[in-house]
């Protein structure tokens, strides 16, 4: 038998590598926008979070939907935020508006739902009516419990407490001396130019505004009173008036109610 060796042939040349495999393209796009979609809403419920876990994220939002006025038993008028009323900012107890004044619960009712958060109720010029109406009903209430507590006439013991009424009377005099209406220009010179003096002066404009104004004050409001311009003498700083202007008018502030003190204040 005769045997025959093989002779193996050398590879010189390796063939090329398999191509690797591609999914379809309707495959990897489903899967891609499947993906996004996913991380947008694990994002969304993130931003959720994290804004509930902030302090004033609550208040940005307006938690009624109807505004309206409640008349009580008493004839006083309450604004309702639905169910809730609105409350006075300091005392935290349901504003009441008197029995006279419909037409200033109504407004106040608009001012409420005017505001599109609960976040702008705590501005205070966003509710300028609801500002005064609560100071007012702090200096009704405080006037009735001095009224009530007022000691007798045989009784010796000092009252020193100050009141919110005796703080808006020491915030207003001071406008008795500044007011524009007694502040005037000084006069012209005497030697002014013949053409300046055919013109009228500012101060001839001031004082023919002024003098009616003052006329119905001295004669309606304040009779016999004497008010002094404040600028007359050409200077800057006004000049007090009379010690028995003074105690005049703060007499008369002292007796005004309290829904007309603190209008005046806030005038």
């Amino acid at each position: 038998m005769i045997s025959v060796s093989a002779n193996p042939v050398s590879v010189t040349r390796p063939g090329p590598p398999p191509t690797a495999p591609l999914p379809a393209a309707s495959q990897y796009g489903e899967r891609a926008d499947r993906r996004r979609q996913q991380a947008e809403l694990i994002k969304k419920a993130q931003d959720k979070r994290t804004e509930a876990a902030k302090p004033g994220s609550a208040l940005k939002k307006r938690f009624w939907k109807d505004v309206h006025v409640q008349t009580e038993q008493d004839g006083a008028h309450a604004v309702q935020l639905d169910t809730r009323p609105v409350r006075n900012a300091m005392t935290k107890s349901p504003l009441r508006i008197p029995s006279s004044k419909p037409q200033l619960a109504t407004a106040i009712a608009l001012e409420w739902d005017l505001l599109t958060s609960a976040q702008q109720a705590l501005r205070a010029h966003l509710i300028p009516l609801t500002s005064i109406a609560s100071r007012a009903y702090d200096l009704a209430l405080q006037d009735a419990a001095a009224a009530k507590s007022a000691p007798r006439p045989e009784s010796t013991t000092p009252q020193s407490s100050t009141t919110i009424r005796d703080d808006i009377i020491k915030t207003l005099l001071p406008y008795l001396d500044t007011d524009t209406l007694l502040c005037w220009a000084p006069p012209p010179p005497k030697d002014a130019d013949s053409t300046l003096q055919a013109v009228p002066s500012l101060r001839g404009l001031q004082i023919d505004t002024a003098e009616p104004i003052i006329s119905y004050l001295t004669s309606s409001i304040w009779p016999g009173v004497h008010l002094d311009p404040g600028l007359d003498s050409g200077s800057i700083i006004p000049a007090q008036q009379p010690a028995e202007t003074r105690d005049i008018v703060r007499g008369w502030l002292a007796g005004l109610g309290a829904w007309e003190l603190v209008g005046l204040e806030r005038a």
